[in-house]
């Protein structure tokens, strides 16, 4: 899994990140739901286009209430989390 052309724009006035994973554009827009996810599951949501491509499983999270989940359209890929990671971060 590669990003590719990865850039760090504004959309409306909200900073996003735009690159290419296999041949397809993904968007990721700045936001909290975005940044918690990342930091406690280390997971990232790359768009609905993305559902049928990519899932992730999620251990159930008793402190939360959380039962075991499957978050589809998302990746932990170690590369694309760490773009990401840097650009929510930030």
């Amino acid at each position: 899994m590669n990003a590719k052309n990865v850039n760090k724009v504004t959309v409306d006035g909200v900073p996003t990140l735009q690159f290419t994973l296999n041949g397809r554009g993904v968007v990721i827009a700045k936001s909290n739901q975005k940044v918690n996810l990342l930091e406690k599951y280390g997971v990232v949501f790359l768009g609905a286009e993305f559902e049928d491509d990519y899932t992730v499983e999620l251990e159930a999270d008793p402190d939360v209430g959380m039962p075991k989940t499957i978050l589809f359209g998302y990746t932990d890929h170690p590369k694309i989390v760490a773009i990401c990671r840097e650009f929510l971060l930030q």
